[in-house]
């Protein structure tokens, strides 16, 4: 059952707790907070709004993750919601940990407009979100595919702020790459310039540090794509939120 909602609003808030600092994009149906009804924790504007926005309602359905578990993770807490554009309508479908028990359905030019909104919306930003915006925004992320790698995130090291760290994964057979910058006395703006330039490089290039994500890539090594100056990374895994 679908039922038409008068209003829709997004924002991006900060949480805080013994995990972090954190931040949810918080989805309001008729000013009533979903995200929280749902599996507990909106998603990051980081892989929701950023590099694409993908609220962005199209003809063909798509499945859009929309909250997390209170703990950081998508995945032992779900709140998907499956989007559609119909005519002058769009349709939301909740799925998994459902906030309310029926969908709902947007004027199609007010859906818009909200989610263009929040897309151009940065005040939200401290500097180092910028820097990662940047730097999602900035990559070339059809190169990164073509040689076998995707951008994970960019931020700050949480035990270490005065290093920029940005992660990208490997396809095959599965590793972590990383790539330090260091922060102190350096602008934002330094350090993306000098993190895009490193992108568009070759990877055998980087002075990067691995860390593998399978069996199969422990006992295969190092990744193939990985040059002289790579090494592996040893530390404790620590659950959670992004850092």
């Amino acid at each position: 059952m679908t039922s038409v909602a008068g209003t829709i609003r997004f924002a991006v808030a900060r949480v805080s707790d013994e995990l972090g600092e954190d931040l949810e994009v918080q989805v309001f149906v008729d000013d009533i907070e979903m995200t929280s009804r749902g599996a507990g924790l909106g998603m990051s504007p980081f892989g929701l709004l950023l590099p694409e926005n993908r609220l962005v309602a199209t003809a063909e359905p798509r499945v859009v993750p929309i909250a997390r578990c209170t703990c950081g993770t998508y995945g032992c807490g779900v709140t998907d919601v499956q989007i559609r554009r119909e005519g002058h309508v769009v349709h939301w479908d909740w799925l998994h940990a459902t906030p309310v028990d029926h969908g709902a359905t947007f004027d199609a030019a007010a859906y818009d407009a909200e989610v263009a909104r929040i897309g151009a919306d940065h005040t939200w930003e401290r500097p180092e979100d910028t820097a990662e915006r940047l730097i999602l925004t900035g990559v070339d992320h059809a190169w990164l595919a073509a040689e076998g790698l995707r951008l994970q995130f960019a931020r700050p090291v949480f035990d270490d702020p005065s290093t920029y760290r940005v992660v990208l994964r490997t396809t095959d057979p599965g590793y972590q790459v990383f790539l330090r910058f260091p922060l102190r006395g350096r602008s934002p703006v330094e350090v993306v310039d000098e993190a895009l330039k490193t992108l568009r490089t070759p990877p055998a290039s980087w002075p990067a540090t691995f860390s593998p994500m399978s069996t199969a890539a422990v006992v295969a090594g190092p990744p193939a794509i990985a040059g002289r100056r790579w090494r592996q990374e040893h530390f404790l895994r620590r659950r959670g939120r992004k850092g």
